[in-house]
């Protein structure tokens, strides 16, 4: 099994996505186009912005403390 297209993790207000793969770099180009180029929006649109994103057929998991390890909430 592959990871995830696209990770997140929750820091108080905000939720930051980092992109994993080629495809997620490009959902993460259009999302850094609407966050100042940070990837970072309020935690409060976390679950709006993940199900938009697993919509267009993109596999999102939470970032554990390490980058290289993730759970999937999906």
């Amino acid at each position: 099994m592959s990871g995830p297209d696209i990770t997140y993790s929750t820091d108080g207000l905000f939720v930051t996505f980092w992109p994993e793969t080629a495809a997620g770099e490009t959902a993460w180009r259009e999302m850094a186009g609407q966050s100042d180029g940070t990837g970072r929006f309020l935690a409060i649109h976390r679950e709006s912005i993940a199900a938009q994103l697993r919509a267009a057929g993109y596999s999102v998991a939470q970032r554990k403390s390490g980058r290289d390890t993730v759970t999937d909430d999906s």
